[in-house]
């Protein structure tokens, strides 16, 4: 295989995921960024977040969610269908998570009334030129109010629970909150409303040796379960004791938190960041240097980084596993994951 290396031509775009993929490992930006690598096969937590963002995205502008969801299943059915054992049946779990996502936070008092910018709700792109042949791009979530303050909205989709210290280590939000700054679009972002949908498919209810369904509990959601239970010729009030337990797993599945941010956060973050771009800019296409962590787990490139290491074949690996994606040297953000 010819390995195809990406040339600049004018100003260097830098956006966070090329930022943080820099300072985790150089040798991963390098397939990404450099070599433009993909994936033949994406993961399925990035297919989760993919779609959930465009879901999002349509709920605030005002258009139907799920019309959004049938029009990407229509899309991408085949390959939904070839790699089922990989994705199982994602389409209809993510139907099933997200009507109760939306049933939950409709009208509560962490509702987002989402605020608009240049005719848009959300997924708001923006390229501010830093100067020095760098130019930050990116795209913003969501902007909101909610609680009666305005606030840097990030979605994510997570696997594991995120906890304090998960959004400790995510203050890069603050570069945002900068650049809005930068644009003139906001001047009052109280700090960053984290809101997270849990990508685990909902259970369904075991059927007892009895015929009857158990009530025992399970990681589910109610529309998982009403589901369920209509296929069974039942009805969720013939079930309270159940009902009542994936009524409260929603607060496991859909969680806001709040954290504000001050000046001192916004800035540091930002002088890290416009430093990491520095680097890019300067070593992006020289510098390959591994960083062997618990983080390799999960990186796309584990694979091809292995074989090198270990003397396999590397064009192979390449062939099969991956392909060239010329689009990547621009590639703004990609949707966050909290891996675990």
């Amino acid at each position: 295989m010819v390995t195809l290396i990406n040339k600049r031509e004018g100003p260097l775009k830098v956006s966070q995921s090329k930022a943080k993929l820099w300072r985790r490992c150089r040798r991963a930006y390098r397939y990404k960024y450099v070599e433009l690598l993909r994936k033949r096969i994406k993961s399925r937590p990035l297919v989760f977040g993919t779609i959930i963002h465009e879901m999002m995205e349509a709920e605030a502008n005002g258009d139907d969610p799920f019309d959004t969801l049938d029009s990407i299943n229509l899309k991408d059915m085949k390959l939904f269908r070839s790699e089922r054992e990989q994705y199982g049946e994602i389409i209809e779990d993510i139907r099933m998570i997200m009507e109760d996502y939306f049933d939950h936070w409709d009208g509560s008092d962490k509702e987002i009334l989402p605020s608009r910018k240049n005719k848009r709700s959300a997924e708001h792109p923006f390229d501010i030129d830093l100067g020095n042949d760098i130019i930050f791009t990116g795209k913003i979530d969501e902007v909101g109010r909610s609680r009666g303050m305005r606030w840097l909205v990030e979605n994510k989709s997570f696997n594991r629970l995120p906890n304090e210290d998960t959004r400790w280590k995510s203050v890069q939000s603050g570069v945002y909150i900068r650049a809005i700054e930068m644009m003139g679009w906001w001047n009052d972002i109280e700090g960053t409303l984290w809101n997270y949908v849990h990508s685990r498919a909902p259970d369904m209810p075991k059927i007892l040796q009895s015929g009857k369904i158990s009530e025992a509990k399970l990681n589910s959601l109610p529309s998982r379960v009403t589901a369920f239970l209509e296929t069974q010729g039942a009805e969720p009030k013939e079930y309270p004791k159940l009902m009542s337990h994936v009524e409260a797993n929603r607060d496991k599945y859909f969680l806001r938190v709040y954290t504000p941010l001050n000046d001192r956060v916004i800035q540091d973050t930002w002088e890290d960041f416009v430093a990491t771009a520095v680097e890019i800019r300067d070593q992006g296409h020289i510098s390959k240097q591994r960083n062997i962590d618990q983080h390799c787990s999960w990186c796309d490139y584990e694979k091809l980084c292995r074989a090198e290491i270990t003397g396999m074949d590397v064009d192979f690996i390449k062939e099969r596993e991956y392909t060239y994606d010329e689009k990547a040297s621009d590639e703004t953000q990609a949707p966050d994951i909290e891996e675990g």
